[in-house]
């Protein structure tokens, strides 16, 4: 099989140099096109059939802001600090395509399909031909990555410069000149302003490390760190300072995103589990230093790197003793896989595992029996929820819903890569590329946040199709000349793999099924020619003001709403709009026993609702007020979701209260 050890000279050296005439064959150039040409029409495809939705409120009145100020000033007059590149790009679709969700999402169509040939520039050096064009159309049918192009965020934007990244980081792999290095934070650190999670990328500069390690590319990897970690500090701050102060005190991702170890209950186990858990690690490190003295370890300059394979897995089988200890079995398991591989594959003797092994099944049963005596866990399901959830396996859950099949088969070949490292074979630099592009992004992730939505992972997506094609490449090296004729198969078998036909067709689906139906409520709202006395309150403050002109309040729970609003002048509001909050059922119903108000109308959001009221995150004291107050359900959108409710006018006359007014829909 194609596999490059850590001592070897850079990385995947490209065996199908020879292939280059092939590669710009006339009908090589042809078939790329085509995929860039199906990207493209599936990127347009119902580009503008459903209104606009999810956080698409936070950037379109950004990007109608430069046109009006030369700035991306939000309704409210806040800054909007993310993805600036973004917003002025949305801007110039608007001025020349004017006021639409098609020019809204314009750009990042276009964005989602320049990634296609990047992809495949990507891939050239290191695929073979028809792998190439496979990596190229797995990248333009993936239908995680047709739907963020499809929307007007940042997402695609993300993965253009992730792809950026990769094409820098291969250069100052092969080449470490100032030039590559230079590309390679300049492409970070673009993709910080795009979205903070580029920072995940930090761990893949010590791919190139391990590949040729010398003092000059240590130096330039020092370099890069910092600079890519002074910039994330930087976008970080000041974005933080332009949303400034919400109503949630202390960190308000606390209240939205709960600890691991909160979750687990990690917090509560009892003292006597600690010490002898402590006692436990003491035991195997000692061990473990004994057995590494009475390792007979060959002298000459020639064998060091032995001897750094074996220093690697000690330390590998260390930390699986040390991560089992403080009940974090997700990362004990990988440590001990890993360690193992590093110790044998140095010459290490298999006893010093065993005793890892060991090590980490005591303590294992040892937590087990003090947590079930002690009853500090209630149920099986609590039982085994202590062991995987530090930290959380949700990342990880979340990115095999991208492309199960592929994953699962990817993480079998790896398996069996790493054994045959085990038993002195080099190491396959995908596996590395993998380790540390998917794999610890996904546990960093794991050790902040318990759960994360799957749009936050699509960054890590095209690392992980690099990873996979490079497998395969690897895997067709073994194969006998007379097959190899038969790689375009090979590279059809994994596109299909990544993207079944099913899939396909739902992304291409652009009906409001699946969308929240903001513009249809709108339209009946427009419709309805609201008095000047009623009052209109919206689930979705934001992008009902940009279809109606304004919105007089914005109901939504203080537990959800702390986050996006602030307290200006006494009064709180929404930090995106200035719209006024009804932030509990009090302020709510002083609204509904206004004397002499008009009618209220409460436009719902399919977004945060089923198919009744009661799946609102609203609260059961303002979802009370419904039914009290006698609210009568008067539309119902094209989701089956997104509801209107009337709440009748009060009983006597008043002056006209907050006026809404009236703009066409756009």
């Amino acid at each position: 099989m194609s596999s490059v050890s850590v001592r070897e000279m850079p990385w995947l050296q490209s065996w199908a140099a020879h292939h280059v005439g092939a590669m710009e064959g006339r009908r090589h150039l042809l078939l790329l096109l085509a995929i860039i040409c199906v990207g493209l029409v599936l990127r347009l495809n119902g580009l503008g059939a459903v209104g606009l939705y999810a956080d698409e409120k936070y950037t379109f009145p950004a990007a109608l802001g430069v046109l009006e100020t030369g700035l991306p000033l939000l309704p409210s007059g806040m800054l909007y600090p993310r993805a600036l590149l973004q917003s002025y790009l949305m801007a110039g679709s608007v001025m020349l395509f004017g006021d639409s969700e098609w020019a809204f999402r314009l750009p990042s169509a276009v964005v989602g399909t320049l990634c296609i040939p990047l992809a495949y520039l990507l891939g050239r050096a290191y695929l073979r031909p028809s792998l190439n064009l496979g990596f190229a159309a797995a990248i333009a049918l993936l239908p995680s990555f047709i739907e963020i192009s499809q929307i007007a965020r940042m997402y695609g934007f993300l993965v253009l410069f992730v792809l950026l990244f990769l094409l820098a980081l291969c250069w100052w792999e092969r080449r470490p000149d100032w030039q590559a290095l230079a590309g390679m934070i300049a492409a970070a650190v673009l993709g910080l302003q795009i979205q903070p999670l580029a920072i995940l990328l930090l761990p893949l500069i010590a791919v190139p490390l391990l590949a040729d390690f010398s003092i000059k590319r240590l130096l330039q990897a020092g370099m890069a760190v910092c600079a890519i970690c002074w910039a994330y500090l930087v976008f970080d701050r000041w974005a933080g300072g332009h949303y400034g102060e919400t109503m949630l005190s202390g960190n308000p991702n606390a209240a939205r995103h709960p600890n691991p170890l909160d979750m687990a209950g990690i917090h509560n186990l009892p003292a006597e589990l600690l010490f002898g858990v402590l006692v436990l690690v003491a035991a195997s490190a000692v061990a473990l230093t004994w057995s590494m003295r009475r390792r007979r370890v060959p002298g000459p300059a020639a064998d060091v790197p032995d001897r750094v394979f074996m220093l690697l897995g000690s330390l590998g089988l260390l930390t699986a003793v040390v991560a089992a200890a403080v009940v974090s079995y997700l990362v004990a398991v990988l440590a001990l896989c890993v360690g193992t591989a590093c110790y044998l594959h140095g010459g290490g003797v298999i006893r010093t595992v065993m005793l890892a092994t060991v090590a980490v099944a005591v303590i294992f049963l040892g937590q087990a029996v003090v947590l079930l005596i002690g009853e500090a866990v209630a149920g099986p399901g609590a039982f085994i929820k202590v062991f995987i959830a530090f930290p959380s396996p949700v990342p990880e859950i979340r990115f095999l819903q991208f492309f199960p099949a592929a994953v699962v088969v990817f993480g079998l070949l790896c398996a069996v890569d790493l054994f045959r490292f085990a038993r002195g074979e080099p190491l396959p630099r995908y596996v590395l590329l993998f380790g540390f592009g998917v794999l610890a992004p996904l546990l960093v992730l794991g050790v902040v946040v318990w759960s994360v939505a799957p749009r936050f992972l699509i960054g890590l997506v095209p690392v992980f199709l690099f990873c996979l094609f490079l497998c395969v490449e690897g895997y067709l090296r073994c194969l006998p000349r007379r097959l190899l004729r038969h790689e375009g198969i090979a590279a059809l078998a994994v596109v299909v793999l990544l993207v079944p036909p099913g899939a396909l067709g739902d992304a291409m689906s652009r009906t409001y099924g699946p969308y929240p139906d903001h513009k249809g409520a709108a339209e009946f709202m427009r419709e309805r020619a609201a008095e000047p006395a009623d009052i209109v309150i919206a689930l979705d403050a934001s992008i009902q003001t940009h279809f109606l002109g304004r919105v007089d309040y914005w109901l939504r729970h203080i537990d959800s709403a702390g986050f996006f609003s602030r307290e200006v002048d006494g009064q709180v509001v929404e930090i995106y709009t200035g719209t006024p909050v009804l932030f509990d059922a009090e302020a709510f119903e002083h609204v509904l026993e206004q004397p002499g108000r008009g009618a209220v109308y409460v436009i719902g959001s399919g977004e945060i609702q089923g198919a009744s009221a009661s799946d609102y995150v609203l609260g059961e004291d303002i979802l009370a007020l419904f039914d009290t107050h006698g609210a009568e359900v008067v539309f119902t959108g094209r989701d089956d979701k997104t509801r209107i409710w009337l709440f009748p006018p009060g009983s006597a006359s008043a002056d006209a209260v907050l006026p809404t007014t009236a703009e066409p829909i756009k």
